[in-house]
């Protein structure tokens, strides 16, 4: 493995890496039903590795941990990575394991749904995490996901706990699972408005539904910080400190074509302005990575939308 103790990383990601099959629809079929395709797209994903290749675009500093299988997929993935200047020397082939893969409808309207085999990525360990400490403690920003198990979860935020580094824990697939302590241990615990519901167990349909689900998960769960992203209507931040305080930030109105990972392109873009603009305020980090991700749902794919730091607004790096 590559020697990382002297860098200093920008980002580290522990998650799922993910081969992405898109099939794009009028809409979705019902229950027993088959209907046409309009296109077919290939690539790769997981929200694990689409937020650390959102970061490393955007010029971050960038190094995944995680597992995908010993196949042509899996290679593939590794590569795709060092592409983009990815450190993936914590990346490990996992024979007998296949690379997960996930099979993606979208339809008209952007709106997509997702299925996951898990594969490789149920092999992550508390080993491993383990032995990817020091590329951890070399960094500004620690961002996990739930595609792996919890244990290695757990053991890469305690790490990061120790260390005083800035942890954001992207509570998703299925946070209506998630131990408890794993709420409270991150700086920050980032949820859509469908895993807030999950996550709370309280109903999510509006604006106002959606900062009572963000208080709950301050107030009930035990999280320090907490960002709830609302899609078109941008995204809410709160902090234990001042719950009833919560901040709304807007985006930009577009027609979207796909948001598929758009939620990973505004964490990636989030963690990048986190490490590396660290003296912006809150809202202007949150509002940044909004206009990240909305850039995201103009072009088909995942990583494919994602934008490189030369083809975004030069003033957003300011």
């Amino acid at each position: 493995m590559a020697e990382t103790q002297d860098i200093r990383f920008d980002v580290v990601a522990l998650g799922g890496a993910i081969y992405d099959i898109i099939g794009y629809v009028g809409r979705f079929p019902e229950v027993g039903e088959t209907v046409n395709g309009t296109g077919l797209m290939e690539g790769f994903g997981g929200k694990g590795a689409n937020q650390a290749v959102a970061c490393a675009k955007l010029g971050g500093r960038t190094a995944f941990i995680g597992r995908v299988g010993d196949d042509g997929t899996g290679r593939a993935t590794v590569e795709n990575f060092r592409k983009w200047n990815l450190d993936a020397s914590r990346v490990q082939l996992t024979p007998g394991a296949s690379s997960a893969t996930a099979l993606i409808h979208v339809e008209r309207s952007g709106a997509n749904k997702v299925v996951v085999v898990n594969g490789a990525n149920d092999h992550v360990s508390e080993g491993d995490v383990q032995d990817a400490a020091d590329v951890i403690e070399a960094s500004k920003v620690l961002v996990c996901t739930l595609e792996v198990p919890k244990e290695a979860v757990r053991r890469a935020l305690e790490i990061a706990a120790r260390r005083g580094i800035t942890s954001v824990l992207n509570a998703a697939p299925e946070p209506s699972s998630m131990p408890v302590d794993l709420f409270s241990l991150p700086s920050i615990v980032n949820v859509n408005e469908t895993e807030a519901a999950q996550a709370t167990g309280l109903k999510v349909e509006t604006v106002e539904d959606a900062k009572d689900a963000l208080r709950s998960l301050l107030k009930d769960k035990g999280c320090k910080g907490v960002i709830l992203t609302l899609g078109e209507n941008g995204c809410l931040y709160g902090h234990r400190d001042e719950p009833e305080n919560v901040v709304h930030v807007t985006t930009e109105s577009v027609s979207p074509i796909d948001t598929t990972g758009a939620g990973d392109s505004f964490n990636g873009a989030f963690a990048f302005f986190t490490a590396c603009h660290s003296e912006l305020p809150m809202r202007e980090r949150l509002s940044r990575a909004c206009a990240v991700a909305t850039r995201s749902v103009l072009s088909h794919g995942t990583q494919s939308s994602f934008s490189t730091r030369d083809q975004l607004p030069h003033a957003l790096f300011l």
